[in-house]
Formats: C-alpha cells, structure tokens, sequence
C-alpha cells in the first residue's frame, strides 16, 4: 500500500473505531445462567454437526478440552442451556452466559456458523485463568461473516470477531473465520491473547479499508501471540467515495495489519493472496517479532479469481509486499527468523525504517526488490539470509549480500507446490523441498553461529537446514 493510502486511512479513523461496531453495552443471554456442561452427558448416537472444510482442506488435529465445557453449535437454539445436548446458539451467547467466568470453555462444534452481528468478546480471565474458545476436538467450525450487517462501507465495514478492552484469552482452533464484511479478527486495548490455529479469509467484502486478516489497532495493546495462524485472500472489494477504482479497489486488505502493540509475536504462521501484502507493520511504534512465518503472492489473485474474478490478476506493481516491516520514519526494531517470502507482485521484504534484524530468512522471485531499501539504515542486521531470482537484490552472505553466488543447484528444489497446503499435526507447516538447501551446496554449513538450532559444523544461509 502506498503512503497515500495510509494517510488516507488515518484520515478516517472512524473506521477503526466503527470496525467492529462496539459499543458500551454488554448485552447477556438472559434468564438464568447456565452451567459448564460434562461431555460425558451427551446422549449416544447424537448427530455430529458437519465438521466443515476450508478452501485449501483444512486441519482438523487439534481442538480443546471440552470435558468441562459450554456447547455452541450451528444447529443450536437461542436461550438453550449450553450443553453438549442443548448447545447456544452463537458464540456471543455462550460469551453473554452471566455463568461464564475465567477459566471456562467455549467449546465450538464443527459446522459453518452465520453470524447475523459482529461477535465482541470484553469478559477477560485471569493470569491463571484464561478464558478459552475452541473447536471440539476433531471438527472444524467455520464462522462465515457473509449475515453480518455492513457498516462504514467508506471504510472497514464491520469486523467478524471483535476483541475489545479485554485480557486472558486463549482461542484455540481449528477455527476458519471467512467471508466478513471488514476484518476478520480485530484488537484493540486488550492484553494477554493467544491465538492458535485460526485462519482469517475473503475478508473485506463490503471494506473501503481494512480488509484484514487480522488488524491491530489502537492503543492499550500488548502481550498478543499467533502460533500457526493462516491469513489469505483478504482485500476490501470496495473504495471510497472519490476515489479511483482501479487504483483502490481490492488493494487495501493484508493477512496481518498491526498498527499498535507492544510484545507482538508470530510463530509459524502463512500469509497468501492478500491483495495488498502479507504482512504489514508499518507505523507500529513498537517491536513485532516473526518466527518461522511465510508471506506468497501478496498483491495476486489466485489461479480460480476467487477474488476479482480474473485468475492470477496482479494488482498495481507497488502493491503486494511479503513482509513489509516499515517506511523510512518507522525506526522500530523488528525480529524475523527464519521467515520466507516468494512469488509476491512488489517486494519480497519492505525494510526502509529499523534498525531491523533479520535472521536466517530469504526472498525469491518477487517482482521488485528481494530487501526493498534496506541501505537506508546501516544499523539494520541481515545474517545468513539470502535473495534469489528477484528484481533486484540477490545474492546470500553471513551479513551481507557479497561473497556467496546463489544458483538453482543450490536448492533441492524451486516448486513451491505443498507449501499452502494442509498443515500437519498439531499445525505444523507442511514440510516441502521447496528451497530446502541441496547437500554440498554453496548454503551449507556457511553460516553465522546465531545462537539458533542448525545442522552440520555450521548453519545453512535461509530460513531451512539442510538434509544431512
């Protein structure tokens, strides 16, 4: 997204606010509290609620305990109890539940849920009680935004998922949200949230701005953890009035967008066919760190035009950075490890501000540059880190790019086919050849000693060891 864009967005502040619609009101169910349902309650041979699919398959390997739980199903009845037999209706009732209380559970049971209002949770847990959220073990809940009434259509519409003013959460998928009229998943003054496991997609249906995955804004924010989180196929499908369509349209929605927060981090997760970028920390004031996390064919639609109609339609050249860190003023000092970013329609990486240190990662055959600006701060730190087959900016070294000469020999292989595939169990990312350093090569055992876990007398430049 081009400066312009983003003054444009704070122009309209509103929106942020507007977003997810929250107000001041903390409705509950009603009549009287339910109580944490016994899984062993449920009444054999009851019909399992369909365990639902996501767009690339889906992984069903993990959910919660639900033993001790409060039951939502699609299938559910407003003003039920919340048991396995009686399940809620919405994941906002069960959340209304006067019952529900730190350390409780909200056990979602497989299916597609349709929301008819964005879903605010503002309970909070406890340091030693947080409160949990999550799929029923071996089925998948999909929250699918598409009955959700349309807000700020000039700019994010209205949010999906909405975690406002509150603290201790633990939400814990499988879990699919997909298809909302602004972002997916929304954060504003809260701490002490882990999300696992949740992918945010085709957002930004009704969104002039803020077509995210997962948006972080605002102030009051900290302590916030993604671990094998999916953000793809995000864009706002609509733009503002005033503005020129074929220059705003579908271009302003990222698989994360973290305006704010302090102790930020991400853990394994993937950002795909964003039409703007995968990753976006500019203007963020404090320190976000990534860790094994992959950006890919940010700014492209797909090969079906799940998006804009057109299969494998590119956005403005400028548009669609993997992981765009910050602009010249954004003099924060992002982390990333062992982070990829390949076939994206601008830059592999954005990293004009800093310093940033950047360990153990690589960016292949983007447009534009590999490292996008990276000169204008000679405090930045790039170590065993390399560029290939881009634009601009190729090349592999211990801390810069000279010394080391790249081929396609060096690489087991160049297919990227599996790598947004399925996860595997417990959410791992699928293991490929893709990249993966071919033995006796030129990124083998040629690195610098960071401290990190590595194969051999010494670590491989990129973010993957090689075979012995």
């Amino acid at each position: 997204m081009t400066r312009r864009a983003y003054i444009s967005l704070l122009l309209v502040v509103v929106l942020a606010l507007g977003l997810g619609g929250c107000g001041d009101d903390d409705a509950s169910a009603g009549g009287d509290a339910a109580t944490p349902a016994d899984a062993s309650t449920a009444t054999d041979g009851s019909t399992t609620p369909d365990a639902g699919t996501t767009p690339d398959g889906g992984v069903i390997d993990s959910g919660v305990d639900c033993t001790n739980a409060y039951f939502v199903a699609p299938d559910g009845v407003a003003g039920n109890p919340g048991t396995i037999d009686e399940p809620f209706a919405t994941v906002q009732e069960a959340h209304d539940n006067p019952a529900l209380g730190p350390g409780d559970v909200i056990c979602l049971r497989g299916g597609t849920y349709y929301p008819t209002d964005r879903t605010r949770f503002r309970k909070a847990g406890t340091a030693g009680d947080y409160m949990v959220i999550g799929a029923y073990p071996g089925e998948l809940p999909v929250i699918n935004g598409h009955d959700i009434p349309e807000g700020d259509t000039n700019g994010g519409s209205t949010v999906t998922w909405a975690f406002s003013d509150t603290q201790y959460w633990k939400v814990q998928g499988p879990i699919h949200i997909t298809n909302g009229r602004g972002a997916g998943v929304y954060i504003e003054d809260s701490q002490f949230l882990e999300f696992h496991l949740v992918e945010s997609s085709y957002n930004g249906k009704t969104a002039a701005r803020g077509g995210h995955g997962f948006f972080l804004w605002g102030s009051g924010i900290s302590d916030i953890l993604f671990r094998n989180c999916d953000g793809h196929h995000n864009a706002n499908h609509l733009w503002q009035s005033g503005e020129d369509q074929l220059e705003n349209q579908y271009q302003h929605g990222d698989g994360w967008r973290i305006f704010a927060g302090t102790d930020i981090r991400l853990v394994g997760c993937r950002a795909w066919h964003n039409l703007d970028d995968g990753y976006d920390f500019t203007q963020a004031p404090d320190p976000v760190e990534m860790e094994d996390c992959w950006a890919a064919y940010s700014g492209v639609d797909d090969a079906a035009g799940s998006i804009t109609g057109t299969p494998n339609r590119p956005m403005r050249r400028w548009e669609g950075d993997g992981i765009k860190l910050g602009y010249e003023d954004d003099m924060v000092s992002h982390l990333a490890i062992r982070c990829l970013s390949w076939n994206n329609n601008s830059h592999g990486w954005t990293v004009r501000g800093g310093p940033y240190t950047i360990y153990n990662s690589a960016a292949y055959n983007n447009v534009e540059a590999a490292f996008a600006h990276i000169d204008n701060n000679s405090s930045n730190v790039r170590s065993n880190t390399y560029g290939f087959l881009n634009a601009v900016g190729d090349g592999a070294g211990a801390a810069d790019y000279s010394g080391i000469t790249v081929s396609s020999s060096d690489f087991v292989s160049l297919d990227d086919a599996g790598m947004l595939d399925p996860r595997g169990p417990g959410g791992a990312l699928p293991m490929t050849d893709f990249l993966r350093p071919a033995p006796g090569g030129n990124l083998v055992d040629v690195g610098v000693d960071l401290s990190l876990p590595f194969e051999g007398t010494a670590p491989d430049i990129g973010p993957f060891e090689h075979t012995p």
